[in-house]
This record gives C-alpha cells, sequence and structure tokens, in this order.
C-alpha cells in the first residue's frame, strides 16, 4: 500500500487494524518478501513527536497529518513489517524550510532505535518552482534539499544506525517533450540537471 489513509474519527484504528491483520497475512504467503506499511509517518497526537515533528504550514505540529490515520510507531511495530518506511515532500506539505527536514529525519531515525528495525526514506522529493510549480523555489535550493537528505541518509548508514536506504521521486530523461506539467515534473531530477551539478 502507497501512504495509507482514513480521515474517519476511528481512522488510526482502522489502518492499525488493516495493519495488524494484513502484514502477517502476507508474510505466510511470502516469508522471505520483506514488507512495509509505505506510510508517510505521520504520527498521531498521542505520540509525543506529533507536535515537534508532523508538518503544519504554521511550523511545530497540526491538525491535518493526524487526520490521515497513520501512526508512525504502532504502524510499524506489528509482526510481519520488517522494516518502517517514511516518505518527505517539503512542498506538499508546505514545509520548505530545512530546519522541519532535519527535525523530521531526525524523529525517525530516533524511531528506528525504539522500533529495532531499518527505516528507508521510501519516497521523497522537492520541486524547483515549488508546490505545484509556482517558481517559489529553484533548482539550487531543489539540490540543497536532495544533498541534506542524502547526506543525513548516508551518515545514518555508515554509523550503523536508523536509516538504511533512500529513494527519491523521480528520474527522467530530458526529452523537453517528456513535460506532463504540474508537480510531478517540477519534481522530476532530469539527467541534463545531475549533469551539470556533477
Amino acid at each position: 500500500m502507497n501512504e495509507p489513509r482514513s480521515a474517519k474519527s476511528n481512522g488510526a484504528q482502522e489502518i492499525q487494524s488493516w495493519i495488524t491483520e494484513v502484514a502477517p497475512y502476507v508474510k505466510s504467503l511470502a516469508p522471505n518478501q520483506l514488507v512495509t506499511v509505505g506510510e508517510d509517518g505521520f504520527y498521531q497526537a498521542s505520540n509525543c513527536q506529533a507536535a515537534s515533528a508532523n508538518p503544519s504550514n504554521s511550523g511545530g505540529g497540526g491538525a491535518w497529518p493526524l487526520q490521515t490515520g497513520q501512526d508512525f510507531l504502532p504502524n510499524h511495530l506489528v509482526d510481519g513489517i520488517d522494516f518502517a518506511s517514511i516518505h518527505m515532500w517539503p512542498d506538499n506539505w508546505d514545509r520548505t524550510d530545512q530546519a522541519f527536514g532535519r527535525a523530521w529525519l531526525d524523529a525517525h531515525m530516533k524511531d528506528a532505535w525504539y522500533l529495532g528495525k531499518p527505516v528507508v526514506i521510501e519516497e521523497f522529493g522537492k520541486a524547483q518552482g515549488g508546490w505545484m510549480a509556482a517558481a517559489t523555489e529553484t533548482y539550487a535550493n531543489q539540490y540543497s534539499y536532495f544533498k541534506l537528505t542524502y547526506d543525513y541518509a548516508l551518515g545514518s548508514v555508515t554509523s550503523g544506525y536508523g536509516y538504511k536506504g533512500i529513494m527519491f521521486w523521480r528520474w527522467a530523461s530530458v526529452d523537453a517533450a517528456a513535460n506532463n506539467g504540474g508537480f510531478d515534473e517540477a519534481a522530476t531530477i532530469c539527467a541534463l540537471l545531475c549533469l551539470s551539478l556533477l
């Protein structure tokens, strides 16, 4: 599953029940396959991380992550979940400041120790132009955010603590005809840009 959501008042319980039922079942069918939740990594209000780690446009918490039904720690403590996963979308979440990025990565790296499981930054991106290519962010800002995230992950991997993998969204050719517009295109790293940064 990718980014499970339930905005119901009992959404967190529904998602937790689903993970608790499905993860062991998947492992029973494919015991050698690695299983994870595939969530963003938000915290519910009952978790002390919620106020400081969840994104919001005002900084430091906010209601909308609580309405996803995700709860990072209990979701990944389930038997059958082999590793934890997080996503990081500073533009979508209206938190493009790198201080938020560091706090988000820190919180989940510390939780990896508590979980006793590795964490993969399963999906992240930073758009040039900002949210929906609104021209508020530059290529340099995009590169800087990618560097922050990769440096963080690499430091964690080499120290043997926390993060064990990272995947960005998304890679594409340099063909201008491939431009589909919108956020996906703005968050795409093109070969030409990457070569120019070397």
